[in-house]
């Protein structure tokens, strides 16, 4: 049984999480951008600040906006860090079974998150 379902923008890939500036890590603009997307859209869907706990199960179905390959692994790590930065979880260390399906490719890309609660 699904707790929660919505839709998030297709992700970007882990490639490009870091970069490098005057001699520091710091993480991209892309991903930062991303991570603001992701906590004002759950803000917009009142799953902002949600603080789940439970051990979870997430279905993730990635939609790309093109034809070109990607790993669907790559596209996880920016996708859960949001889900927390946005108050949604507290943890991404919560999620105890993790599904990635690919789907078909669309306009903008998205990404559509399942969400169950264990305990």
């Amino acid at each position: 049984m699904v707790d929660y379902e919505f839709v998030l923008p297709f992700p970007p890939s882990v490639n490009g999480l870091y970069r490098v500036f005057r001699g520091r890590t710091i993480v991209s603009k892309q991903c930062r951008e991303y991570k603001k997307t992701v906590i004002a859209l759950m803000g917009e869907l009142g799953l902002a600040d949600e603080q789940l706990e439970d051990r979870l199960r997430v279905y993730i179905e990635l939609h790309a906006p093109t034809r070109r390959k990607y790993d669907l692994d790559n596209r996880l790590k920016v996708l859960m860090d949001s889900l927390q930065a946005s108050g949604f979880i507290v943890d991404d260390e919560q999620v105890d079974s993790l599904r990635v399906d690919r789907g078909i490719i669309v306009t903008g890309g998205k990404a559509i998150v399942r969400v169950e609660l264990l305990t």
